[in-house]
């Protein structure tokens, strides 16, 4: 199984323990978590500020984790509406990615 953690460390933001993607990395994490049958349970959106401080947005998270064999269609179509939102997204996938 690929390390996701290892994987996207040049690209990850650490605000604080909580591990942000830009959109576009956001997108590949899902199509690698397609390919390792990796569901995804959620996604949360948050708006950085100063590069140090971050706030969550309600309206740009989202719960899939009662329709896992949908989550990968579900969670790219939600980063895709959100490219040009200036967003960084922390990822659930349906393992700890220490497992990855």
């Amino acid at each position: 199984m690929v390390n996701l953690k290892e994987l996207f460390s040049d690209v990850c933001l650490d605000v604080r323990g909580i591990r942000l993607l830009r959109s576009e990395d956001a997108i590949r994490f899902v199509r690698i978590c397609r390919d390792e049958n990796v569901p995804i349970l959620g996604i949360d959106g948050f708006r950085l500020f100063d590069g140090k401080r971050i706030q969550p947005f309600q309206e740009h998270s989202s719960d899939y984790s009662d329709q896992p064999e949908e989550s990968h269609d579900l969670a790219e179509a939600f980063l895709l509406e959100r490219m040009d939102k200036d967003l960084w997204f922390e990822m659930y996938p349906d393992v700890p990615l220490s497992e990855l």
